[in-house]
């Protein structure tokens, strides 16, 4: 094989290699980072945070994590979600409320889950940090 082309190839794998790191993640993803990036008091004002919320509140998000624990409470079910590449709170950063009782009794410690629901509340440290809450929850699997 020419050498020039070799090298051409081995580069390319290698910026493919990178990219599926730290890159190329499905587009629903982006809209998570944003209420994650503009509810971050560290990032905002508090009044740039609160306004912001009022804009999201309610609007329905989807996006992938890792199971934390499950838990039934008065609320219903919350299924405890860490989205690892933000900032986490007692090991989570996503509270999701969900219906399927039996769906969130299946799930595992440490499974990976794509999700949706509506955003209905938020908490954000000063340290950093926000654990963002979703009713209506439902796993995508």
């Amino acid at each position: 094989m020419n050498k020039g082309i070799m090298w051409v190839l081995i580069a390319l794998t290698c910026t493919l290699v990178v990219v599926g790191q730290v890159g190329c993640r499905p587009s629903y993803a982006k809209a998570m980072d944003d209420a994650f990036n503009n509810l971050d008091l560290q990032k905002n004002t508090k009044l740039h945070v609160e306004e912001y919320w009022k804009t999201i509140n309610n609007q329905e998000r989807t996006c992938e994590g890792m199971v934390v624990d499950v838990q039934r409470n008065r609320s219903g079910t919350e299924v405890f979600v860490a989205v690892p590449s933000r900032i986490t709170f007692r090991d989570f950063n996503v509270v999701l409320t969900v219906s399927d009782v039996a769906q969130a009794a299946a799930l595992q410690r440490r499974q990976n889950i794509r999700f949706k629901g509506l955003l209905s509340n938020y908490k954000a440290g000063r340290d950093g940090g926000v654990v963002l809450s979703l009713r209506g929850a439902e796993i995508l699997k």
